[in-house]
């Protein structure tokens, strides 16, 4: 999945969609990134999603405040029954370079595993902030 941004740039569309990706629009609900998901879910690939729709660190947007969490991800994950695999990259940025970085890896997961009771549709956005909240606390003491 990646922002529907990139694939207006000639060049860096042909990258995206040469590895895998096909766009998303991260500011309204978008059935036809739903479909696709699900449909690259069905054929055993990986699918990666940021429920952000954006870059965060530590909690927080670039603006300083905490980001949207997407309900769109928990959907995908109650509809296709896919294992779920946490990971964070925190990265410090010096200047224009990658200073460093660390990817810290969850135990893989189901929404069953989370939610034994399941999530009604009122509740996805609840549930969403909940798994993040988890994914968030991924490496903490060592941020």
């Amino acid at each position: 999945m990646a922002k529907s941004s990139l694939f207006k740039v000639p060049v860096v569309r042909f990258f995206v969609k040469k590895y895998g990706a096909f766009p998303v629009d991260r500011e309204h609900p978008d059935i036809s990134a739903i479909k696709n998901s699900l449909k690259t879910l069905k054929s055993k690939h990986i699918l990666g999603i940021f429920p952000e729709g954006t870059r965060v660190k530590n909690g927080l947007t670039k603006d300083g405040v905490p980001p949207e969490i997407k309900p769109g991800f928990v959907m995908i994950a109650m509809k296709s029954k896919a294992t779920m695999l946490p990971v964070r990259i925190y990265y410090k940025r010096l200047f224009f370079i990658f200073n460093s970085i660390n990817v810290y890896i969850g135990k893989p997961f189901t929404i069953e595993d989370e939610f034994k009771d399941g999530i009604k549709s009122d509740e996805m956005s609840k549930a969403g902030e909940l798994l993040m909240h988890k994914l968030y606390a991924l490496g903490k003491d060592n941020v």
